[in-house]
């Protein structure tokens, strides 16, 4: 019969790398898709996460972003804190 596929099951559940690190698949394609939407974001670094892009938002506003003022990165930033205290400001850099 034939050589089975070099390609299993569980080398595509851990194939991508970031920071050196093994994580999840599913977590690359989000972190790719997070960099693209931060390419098509104007005004930065094209490699910047829009995380990070709100963090720097963040700390220019004082700590808190004002809704009426930037809503996106204010409903970002409201996200993020909900899954990960400190997010924005934390990916700055990284």
């Amino acid at each position: 019969m034939g050589k089975r596929p070099a390609v299993g099951l569980r080398s595509v559940t851990w194939c991508a790398y970031h920071n050196g690190k093994r994580i999840p698949y599913w977590l690359g394609v989000l972190l790719a898709l997070d960099q693209f939407a931060g390419a098509l974001w104007p005004g930065a670094d094209i490699d910047e996460t829009i995380s990070s892009r709100v963090g720097r938002r963040r700390l220019k506003c004082g700590g808190k972003i004002p809704f009426w003022r930037h809503p996106v990165a204010a409903s970002i930033d409201w996200l993020c804190e909900r899954f990960d205290v400190g997010h924005t400001i934390n990916s700055i850099g990284s």
